[in-house]
């Protein structure tokens, strides 16, 4: 019992030198613990494949040989840091190249995909967009850029596709 009451009158002399002077009192120092804020911010990126086959920044080709008059599918996806594939809102890619600007060539929605508000744009819900190119006199080699606005941010991918002359 003597030892007890010793250890007590210890512990009351360390807290009042450390601005307490009884058991379970506060003293000079705060015990309450605020845990830090912190923000998270989701990055994506757009390109080909999903998982650990997705290739940022690279259009997906059915074929990257074209015919003259010919057409092939373009295929991005949107993901975030984490590789999972975007689908809380619709996306809208625009697809650009030299001969989708001459009128050479065109786009148009396909898949589970719907036209976008322009000629050349592609919506979709479900994080992957599916658009059909078509060569209307296009020839030689036509580097695609498909773009896309997210969270004020600006996505790329690109593609080249090889068009056949005609003759």
């Amino acid at each position: 019992m003597g030892r007890l009451l010793i250890t007590a009158a210890a512990a009351t002399a360390l807290l009042a030198g450390c601005g307490g002077d009884q058991l379970g009192a506060e003293g000079g120092g705060s015990s309450t613990y605020t845990p830090p804020t912190t923000t998270t911010t989701n990055t994506y990126e757009l390109g080909s494949g999903t998982g650990s086959n997705f290739q940022p920044q690279l259009i997906g080709l059915s074929t990257a040989n074209v015919a003259a008059a010919g057409n092939t599918t373009l295929t991005v996806t949107v993901v975030n840091q984490d590789g999972v594939v975007y689908t809380s809102a619709p996306v809208t890619v625009t697809f650009s190249s030299t001969c989708i600007s001459n009128g050479q060539a065109v786009i148009a929605a396909s898949g589970t995909s719907t036209a976008g508000t322009t000629p050349d744009a592609v919506t979709s819900s479900s994080g992957t967009i599916e658009a059909t190119y078509t060569a209307k006199g296009c020839a030689g080699q036509d580097v695609i850029t498909a773009t896309a606005e997210l969270n004020s941010a600006t996505l790329t991918a690109y593609g080249t596709v090889t068009v056949a002359g005609a003759g």
